[in-house]
């Protein structure tokens, strides 16, 4: 049985242009693929920060990734 789930408009673009570039066959197909990547990653690539309990609203992950990729 499939689940929707909401996203914003601009996330839902990102994610299909997303889906062009790792050639997956459809939104579950493209998720699944950055599950395997994001258990790939290794907790020693975050150094000091593994360890802090940090989360961010999703208004301030905007700003900061705004500020850092222009």
């Amino acid at each position: 049985m499939g689940k929707t789930i909401a996203v914003r408009e601009a996330t839902w673009l990102r994610l299909k242009d997303l889906m062009k570039e790792e050639k997956a066959n459809d939104f579950d197909h493209l998720v699944t693929i950055l599950l395997e990547k994001a258990k790939d990653v290794p907790r020693s690539m975050f150094g000091l920060d593994s360890r802090r309990r940090i989360t961010f609203t999703q208004r301030e992950h905007e700003k900061i990734t705004r500020d850092v990729h222009g």
